[in-house]
């Protein structure tokens, strides 16, 4: 089937407007159909019968968007309805669109507390900037935002993906499956106004920046820095460091190391991981060994899941070996030797004809009780990126004395981890897909993180966010 499928997109045409944008579509849909059922460890996961299912739906809602496709943003646009349908952050597909020029009314808007707000980028709508923003054409814009945003991408059910893809709503990039609002009603200092809204062009990588300064919080700045008397803000804007950022963190943790007993008698810690979406989480359990120690860090280690499931296919199998490579290349001893054993079980498993190679997980002893060193009042700073990998460092936090989770509701996770990425067929586009499956793992599946004390600002900058934390221990 394959085959068949990698020999329709080959023999498309693919110049200008003889490109078949539709063939296309089907073919890459029907591709990334075919490898989810041979490579994700949903298709054979017992634990959860509906998966199947799903898988069908979205094939059905993929395909018929495929049908209506004429130019390559509806191509891209029909795989993204395809994969949203999973509502899985560890499943996704990167389609090209082909748009370089978008359209907006001169703004973008920002979710909070349920609330709509302006954030003007163009001087002819400076004058709305703040302002509430009530409907659209009769309609809410929750609404518009189902129609608009999460049928083609993120799961409506996290307030997360709602404050991420909020900006989105009022920008235009091709998408024939959809309309766009045209007049609007705006709550300000006069009253409630109507207005009608100017779409205009905008560079597309403009439009980003632009979104990015309004509406996104700022990355934490990386590594250790003293920002009040005896207060040290600690930053990992990522868990999957390369290049000078790599480099940057072997000198974060050696210097966590080095100035311990200065951290742990300060009169504050803030742990921040604003815009750090994951990566390897043994560079969390390395900072938190550094500043609580090993001991102690061992005693307050969270439950572990029970195990994972690897599903097993030769290109899984493969990807474990690329894995391998890359703990080599970055210095991982623990992660190189843990991959290693995966290997070698998902050998065995493969030999063996099973679906998975079952890694479970023995009780182990409980860690000696030890004092926990730290008398600073910790704070963790979270925003609405923190999933995979920083969730595993938020179950770490969460389990230490003394430390307050404060900013913004995390990221959630499905119980699929371990990313492939694989390239499409057409070459327009690439899927990401999970091979392994937590099982017993204490957070929940699309479990999230709720902050002690939420950040009510809409500026997420370093500065305002440490002005905001100096008052909290007022």
């Amino acid at each position: 089937m394959l085959t068949a499928i990698m020999s329709l997109a080959a023999t498309t045409l693919a110049q200008g407007d003889a490109t078949d944008w539709s063939a296309l579509a089907r073919s890459d849909i029907e591709f990334m159909h075919a490898q989810t059922e041979a490579h994700h460890p949903g298709p054979v996961d017992e634990e959860n019968p509906d998966f199947r299912a799903q898988m069908e739906i979205a094939l059905a809602r993929g395909l018929s968007l495929a049908d209506r496709v004429e130019s390559q943003a509806g191509y891209a646009m029909a795989l993204r309805a395809y994969a949203a349908h999973y509502r899985d952050g560890h499943y996704g597909v990167g389609a090209r669109s082909g748009v370089e020029t978008y359209q907006w009314p001169g703004f973008v808007t920002v979710r909070t507390g349920g609330r709509w707000f302006i954030r003007s980028g163009d001087e002819a709508t400076a004058q709305m900037d703040g302002q509430e923003l009530l409907g659209c054409d009769g309609r809410t814009l929750d609404d518009w935002m189902q129609e608009r945003i999460f049928d083609f991408a993120g799961n409506p059910d996290l307030a997360a993906d709602w404050a991420q893809r909020a900006p989105r709503l009022m920008m235009e990039r091709g998408n024939p499956f959809v309309r766009r609002p045209e007049t609007c009603r705006i709550a300000n200092d006069t009253g409630i106004e109507t207005v009608e809204l100017n779409w205009q062009d905008i560079d597309a990588n403009t439009w980003w920046d632009i979104s990015d300064r309004l509406s996104q919080p700022e990355p934490a700045p990386w590594g250790l820095h003293e920002f009040a008397p005896n207060a040290f803000w600690i930053g990992t804007p990522t868990f999957g460091p390369t290049g000078e950022a790599l480099e940057t963190m072997h000198a974060l943790i050696a210097e966590l190391s080095e100035r311990a007993e200065e951290l742990r008698s300060a009169d504050m810690l803030v742990f921040d991981v604003r815009s750090n979406n994951g990566g390897a989480s043994s560079w969390g359990d390395a900072m938190v060994e550094a500043v609580w120690g090993e001991d102690y860090a061992a005693y307050r280690r969270p439950a572990s899941s029970d195990g994972v499931d690897y599903r097993i296919s030769a290109d899984n199998i493969d990807h474990a070996q690329f894995i391998i490579d890359y703990t080599v290349e970055q210095n991982m001893t623990d992660a190189e030797t843990y991959f290693r054993e995966v290997m070698a079980g998902m050998l065995a498993a493969d030999a063996a004809g099973e679906d998975y190679y079952r890694e479970r997980r023995e009780a182990s002893e409980p860690s000696p009780e030890a004092a926990n060193p730290v008398s600073a009042q910790v704070y963790f700073l979270t925003d609405s990126a923190c999933g995979s990998a920083c969730l595993d460092f938020a179950d770490r936090m969460y389990a230490l004395d003394g430390v307050t989770h404060i900013g913004g509701e995390t990221y959630a996770d499905s119980a699929y981890m371990e990313l492939r990425t694989l390239d499409l067929p057409s070459g327009y586009g690439s899927l990401g897909l999970p091979i392994k499956v937590y099982r017993g793992r204490p957070r929940a599946s699309g479990e999230t993180y709720t902050p002690a004390i939420a950040y009510t600002g809409t500026d997420w900058s370093t500065q305002a966010l440490q002005a905001w934390v100096t008052g909290l221990g007022d």
